[in-house]
């Protein structure tokens, strides 16, 4: 049966991506799947992402950007102890506010173990990068006076 096309846009692939590998993970969803949920053909997908790999790595960016947007306003700059205090807020907050989200992310990091290791590397990068936040953030609040100076951000 031929379904219609909408057009499909990043967004709109990406946001059904994101919904059915957390329903089912991504062993379980097929590029097909995606395709009929939003409406468009396969290649449509392949034309925005090049391939499942490359729509994996596209939700796992808008899972960054997204928690990103949750701890910082635009336009804002938060340095310090008011960084982590944000940060460990939202990851609070996400927990009853974006269950989804989360879900999405437990999915994909178990996934990344076993199904889907070529998540791993992007995972290891999230991880890396978070350190490297807190750590800066950690220094910050050392310069300001909000943390004691024998302490080690590292």
């Amino acid at each position: 049966m031929a379904r219609p096309k909408t057009g499909g846009s990043s967004r709109q692939i990406i946001e059904v991506a994101s919904r059915l590998f957390a329903e089912r993970g991504p062993n379980g969803v097929s590029i097909e799947d995606i395709a009929e949920q939003v409406g468009i053909s396969r290649s449509s997908i392949f034309w925005h992402f090049g391939s499942k790999a490359g729509l994996l790595e596209a939700v796992m960016r808008d899972i960054g950007d997204r928690a990103y947007a949750m701890v910082v306003a635009p336009g804002e700059h938060l340095s310090g102890f008011a960084a982590l205090q944000a940060v460990i807020s939202q990851r609070a907050r996400s927990l009853t506010d974006e269950p989804a989200l989360v879900r999405l992310v437990e999915v994909l990091m178990g996934e990344s173990l076993t199904l889907e290791p070529q998540l791993a590397p992007l995972f290891a990068g999230w991880e890396a990068g978070f350190r490297t936040q807190i750590e800066a953030w950690l220094v910050e609040a050392r310069a300001a006076g909000e943390l004691q100076a024998g302490i080690d951000p590292a």
